[in-house]
């Protein structure tokens, strides 16, 4: 498995919002996705997105695929992938 982690310093709107939901169900729906995260910090607005995947190649897919209404237009500051090394 593969962890995908991405920090946003500045985040467009609400991560509760109608349109940040239906980014999540797409998400959801995408081959090879197993479980993600959406967290923030409520005192600076920064926010984390982490998603774990079945394999690379399926986080590599998504850079084909668009989300129904088009990017969320959220800037991801950092992006990291990290190997799953263990589950707990």
């Amino acid at each position: 498995m593969i962890c995908r982690i991405a920090i946003h310093e500045k985040t467009p709107g609400s991560v509760a919002s109608e349109e940040a939901r239906g980014f999540r169900e797409w998400i959801r729906e995408q081959p090879g996705f197993v479980g993600g995260y959406h967290a923030r910090d409520s005192g600076t607005g920064r926010m984390v997105s982490i998603t774990v995947w079945d394999s690379e190649e399926s986080i590599m897919a998504l850079g084909d695929r668009t989300p129904p209404g088009g990017p969320v237009g959220i800037t991801t500051d950092r992006l990291e992938i990290f190997d799953v090394v263990e589950e707990f």
